[in-house]
């Protein structure tokens, strides 16, 4: 929905959001020049995904019309159990991928430092250790 074909490209199709457009849009949404529809879908990867008021309004409209969509038979080829099919189901794989693509702006333009760098590494090698541990057994 974000229009986006590559995490280079998502940079261009979602760019920052100022602090003076989220707070017009926080104050008075319905009258606020931004807004997250399925015609236009906006997402703001710089600030939280579930704290941001335009994130929770871009999570809904992403549910909503993934409902429609498939309804609509836009996934004729891809078969879904009915109890996967639920809101919260939809939503938790949203919240997942969400994290991922916003990890994946924050890197191309907002760069860590030397220490965070190191921090991360660390955090995945920790990571990693953990899963082979928890395969093991």
């Amino acid at each position: 929905m974000c229009g986006a074909e590559s995490n280079e490209d998502l940079y261009e199709k979602q760019p920052p959001i100022s602090d003076e457009d989220l707070l017009d849009y926080t104050n008075d949404p319905q009258n606020s020049a931004l807004s997250c529809s399925d015609n236009n879908y906006r997402v703001d990867f710089l600030r939280s995904w579930r704290k941001n008021p335009l994130n929770e309004q871009a999570r809904q409209v992403f549910i909503q019309n993934f409902f429609a969509a498939y309804n609509g038979g836009s996934y004729r080829q891809t078969i879904v159990p009915k109890e996967l099919l639920t809101e919260d189901i939809i939503g938790s794989i949203l919240d997942r991928h969400v994290v991922y693509r916003r990890q994946c702006w924050l890197a191309e333009h907002v760069p860590l430092s030397t220490a965070e760098k190191y921090k991360s590494q660390q955090r995945n090698s920790k990571s990693a250790r953990q899963a082979t541990v928890c395969t093991q057994h």
